[in-house]
């Protein structure tokens, strides 16, 4: 490494422990929690990793959120999904529930880059998010967007899973709906 660069790396690092040690005065946390937080997130932990949130709390998080969704809270339930997302944000169904939430409000365009989202992290590739964002995308008359969308949706999921297969028959007969528009 050359003189420059290890000067370079020296003032990061520098920079780095200011603000950490910043963060613990201004929080009354112990500096080394302040560190340990901070390797962890460098690490790409969850938040939940990082607080050692029980399993068991966010699935009652999420339960409450869906029967918030459930009863037409739909305000509610999106606050619910919202902080899921940022406790587990490689959770699919936690951004699924907050674009459900979205797009009930008329929020189309937040609700396409939560089901983007919530696609991106399924594995495999699952059709429902697929299907509510062309959905979204129609409701905006972004039919290219729709269209690409559902034609990777057709194709997702596992062909023995039945919501899987309803939501690749849906996705089917929207694209045969909007071929012309």
């Amino acid at each position: 490494m050359d003189d420059a660069k290890q000067i370079e790396s020296q003032d990061s690092t520098r920079d780095v422990d200011s603000i950490l040690m910043a963060i613990s005065e201004l929080c009354g946390v112990p500096l080394e929690e302040v560190s340990s937080l901070y390797e962890d997130a460098k690490k790409g932990k969850s938040i939940a990793e990082m607080f050692k949130i029980p399993k068991e709390s966010l699935e009652a998080g999420y339960a409450l959120a869906t029967s918030l969704y459930s009863s037409g809270r739909y305000k509610d339930a999106e606050v619910m999904f919202y902080t899921l997302c940022q406790y587990e944000e490689n959770n699919p169904k936690n951004w699924l529930g907050w674009g459900c939430c979205l797009e009930k409000r008329g929020l189309y365009p937040q609700s396409v880059f939560c089901f983007a989202r919530a696609a991106d992290l399924a594995t495999p590739l699952n059709p429902k998010p697929l299907y509510l964002l062309a959905v979204c995308c129609c409701n905006m008359k972004e039919f290219d967007a729709a269209r690409k969308a559902l034609s990777l949706a057709v194709d997702a999921g596992d062909e023995k899973n039945t919501a899987d297969k309803r939501y690749r028959s849906l996705s089917k007969d929207l694209l045969d709906s909007i071929a012309a528009a």
